[in-house]
Parts: C-alpha cells; sequence; structure tokens
C-alpha cells in the first residue's frame, strides 16, 4: 500500500510481526504464535525495516513507536 507521499504502508501483518518484535518474542516464537514459517517473519520484518527506512529491528520497533504504528509493550496493563 502507498500513502499520497508515495511511501510504502506497513500492512497489518507487518505490523503484527512488528508488535510481537517489540514484545520481545523470537522470530521462531513469532512464527509459532502466528501460524506460519520463520521465513514468512523474516520477510515481514525485511519488508517492515524497508518502509521504515531502517536498518536493524531496534531501529523498527522505535520508528513504529514514534509513529504510534505498535503500542509500548512496557505500558500493557496486567490483566485483573
Amino acid at each position: 500500500m502507498r500513502t499520497r507521499r508515495g511511501q510504502d504502508r506497513l500492512t497489518p501483518r507487518e505490523i503484527e510481526t512488528l508488535s510481537w518484535v517489540a514484545a520481545g518474542k523470537s522470530y521462531w516464537e513469532i512464527a509459532v504464535i502466528l501460524g506460519i514459517t520463520e521465513r514468512t517473519v523474516r520477510f515481514f520484518m525485511s519488508n517492515a525495516r524497508r518502509k521504515l527506512n531502517v536498518v536493524t529491528n531496534p531501529q523498527a520497533v522505535a520508528e513504529a513507536l514514534w509513529r504510534k504504528l505498535v503500542a509500548n509493550p512496557h505500558n500493557a496493563t496486567e490483566p485483573t
């Protein structure tokens, strides 16, 4: 998906994968959670990093948090 400025938008699946990375999950754990292969997780993260114009996963998480694409996992409340 492209925005009006020509920038690529993250897909819902890329955002979901990025949210799990932000929560500290490994690619293998994310693959199990989402029912996809680890290779697909790597593909989603590679696309997300490219679209966010960053090189590393920590940079991608920071950029996604700054853009409010994902919730801060450290601000999550515990279920009561």
